[in-house]
């Protein structure tokens, strides 16, 4: 094999491994960071929700209401303002669920009505002790990245309920996509961009050496030595 062959073939070598480690490097740092990103916004929509005085009343009301209120079936819950407001946030911000509960993690609001009065299919229990949450899970909508962040009673500052919004897995893979074809784009244009170099760097180097291979000028050094 020429010389030149090999100075190209090492040189593109070399490029293609580097490229590859940061590549890999880049997807995990990637994909942290769209969790990350998504659990953020998550986080931002739950503590709004729960922030707001209105439905924040409506969650301390059917927390203090007697065992029968919250329960399956019951049209009030459905057609209450709790339901009605965390579904108009989960439309307007394209969130997978936004879910409120009352202190014992029963569905006051839900995208689907039959679960309305059902105990929530994920654990509460850091909501309610007053913690705000963000994790990976799958429920009863499938996975996501959800944040979880509790309501609570301002005249007593007693927890009375919890908001949990999940963002769709589908949703972060998406965006990972996107990023990582993009920084495809960009490690095939350095290789490109590398293995033109090695050409160069080997074409130099053959005109340094008058188009002789290796064995070619060992011999010639030999012949002058003699000489």
């Amino acid at each position: 094999m020429k010389l030149r062959t090999q100075v190209l073939l090492l040189q593109s070598a070399v490029v293609a491994v580097a490229l590859g480690i940061g590549f890999t490097v880049f997807a995990t740092t990637t994909e942290d960071r769209v969790t990350g990103e998504h659990g953020e916004r998550a986080l931002a929509i739950a503590r709004a929700v729960s922030a707001d005085p209105a439905l924040r009343d409506e969650v301390v009301r059917y927390s203090a209401a007697d065992d029968g209120v919250v329960s399956p079936g019951n049209p009030e819950l459905a057609s209450g303002a709790v339901q009605q407001a965390a579904e108009s946030v989960r439309v307007a911000t394209g969130a997978l669920f936004v879910v409120v509960t009352d202190d014992r993690g029963l569905r006051l609001a839900h995208p689907e009505p039959d679960q309305l009065g059902r105990r929530v299919s994920t654990d509460p229990t850091e909501a309610l002790a007053g913690r705000e949450v963000v994790t990976s899970e799958s429920g009863t909508l499938g996975d996501s990245v959800r944040a979880k962040v509790p309501v609570t009673d301002p005249a007593s500052d007693r927890v009375v309920g919890e908001v949990s919004v999940g963002i769709a897995t589908d949703s972060v893979r998406a965006d990972l996509r996107s990023d990582l074809g993009d920084a495809v784009l960009i490690a095939l244009a350095a290789l490109a961009c590398g293995a033109a170099g090695s050409w160069l760097l080997a074409n130099r180097w053959k005109r340094l050496t008058l188009g002789l291979e290796p064995e070619q000028l060992t011999e010639l050094v030999r012949e002058q030595e003699v000489v």
